[in-house]
């Protein structure tokens, strides 16, 4: 019974993260696709205004309206989409499908 609830906590958290999962790069690409950023050097390999990160991702855990439209550094909005998937705590790729 411990081992079930503790199941249902964890399928629940994982639902949570991936709603938030599904906000943070909806709104993250259509910014990067719709003010042409795609192209700019560097775009994954800059960093952004870390403050700013750290803010919005803060905004989309809380689910607070977040609108990246006012960023005018798409390096902050690239380092906001790479620093929530590198702390998700679960793998997008399940491990069946990974290659050693």
């Amino acid at each position: 019974d411990d081992l079930q609830s503790r199941q249902e906590e964890e399928k629940i958290r994982i639902a949570d993260e991936m709603r938030i999962l599904n906000r943070v790069v909806t709104k993250c690409v259509k910014y990067l696709e719709k003010s042409k950023h795609l192209n700019e050097e560097g775009l994954f390999r800059l960093c952004g205004d870390h403050s700013q990160i750290a803010k919005l991702r803060q905004h989309f855990i809380q689910g607070n309206p977040v609108d990246l439209s006012t960023i005018m550094d798409p390096h902050t909005v690239a380092g906001l989409l790479k620093l929530h998937l590198r702390e998700l705590k679960f793998s997008l790729i399940p491990p069946r499908d990974q290659t050693k």
